[in-house]
């Protein structure tokens, strides 16, 4: 895969993570003209060979809304021990509790 074909996927999943509402379609028409009900986002992946059993047809990765939250939540998960992990510590450096004011409302409302 060319250094342009990978910028581009990556440029175009930047955009799905920020567009993304779980349980509001707000993704790219669907280029392969499937009808299905469930909410699906396609992540163009130029130069890969067409694996339907791994959601590549037509050079492009389909991905279903579910499909996107478990990935969401490794990160959001990820993110949330490596914090754990940091207040535990700045509370054991400094003797006291740490106060932490939540400001991921909508992800742990969505990926809970």
């Amino acid at each position: 895969m060319t250094t342009r074909a990978r910028r581009s996927i990556l440029s175009h999943f930047e955009y799905l993570k920020h567009s993304f509402l779980p349980g509001v379609y707000v993704a790219d028409p669907d280029p392969l003209g499937d009808d299905d009900d469930e909410i699906c986002y396609f992540c163009p992946i130029p130069g890969v060979a067409n694996d339907i059993e791994k959601g590549i047809q037509g050079g492009f990765l389909k991905l279903t809304e579910n499909e996107l939250i478990e990935v969401f939540r490794l990160s959001f998960d990820t993110v949330t021990n490596l914090t754990q992990q940091q207040i535990s510590t700045a509370e054991g450096g400094c003797g006291r509790a740490v106060r932490v004011r939540p400001r991921a409302h909508f992800y742990q409302s969505h990926l809970g």
